[in-house]
């Protein structure tokens, strides 16, 4: 005697000998060009992942490959991009001197930057004025022994 679940198993089987695979056939072929995207993908990975390994300072960035990251102040996150220096001449409102750079902050920068703009200017003595990132006691005390007046506000701190 036959049960139901042999019955349906019989009938599946000759059912699927006289039905043509079509919709197994797409699945595979579907299957097959993912599989080939995937193996595309992971070559280019691999050019990438040996772009990153050559590079000195392990950073990659396949948008710019000049941008770096930098870390964005007080957030704890970076920002991949430039840092750029600028000083304006106060009487004409134009940019004296400038600076493209991948460190994401000021420090260290204020002599460099006012002794790069008083030489554009032509000028013996300048004052400058800096936002307190650039607030540095050696850097200030570059500028003084320069001819350059630094006015910088101290950082602002808890005590």
């Amino acid at each position: 005697m036959t049960t139901g679940l042999e019955l349906g198993l019989a009938y599946a089987i000759e059912t699927a000998d006289r039905v043509s695979p079509t919709g197994v056939d797409l699945k595979t072929v579907g299957l097959h060009e993912k599989i080939v995207h995937v193996r595309d993908q992971m070559c280019e990975l691999a050019k990438v992942g040996e772009q990153f390994d050559k590079h000195p300072y392990k950073q990659l960035s396949l948008a710019d490959p000049d941008a770096r990251s930098m870390l964005a102040s007080g957030k704890g996150a970076g920002i991949v991009g430039y840092e750029v220096q600028a000083a304006m001449d106060t009487k004409h409102h134009l940019i004296v001197e400038h600076e493209v750079t991948n460190v994401g902050n000021d420090h260290g920068r204020l002599s460099k930057e006012a002794l790069s703009a008083k030489n554009a200017m032509g000028k013996s003595k300048l004052k400058v004025v800096a936002d307190r990132g650039y607030f540095s006691g050696p850097e200030i005390l570059a500028c003084d022994q320069n001819e350059v007046s630094a006015y910088v506000p101290k950082p602002r701190t808890s005590a």
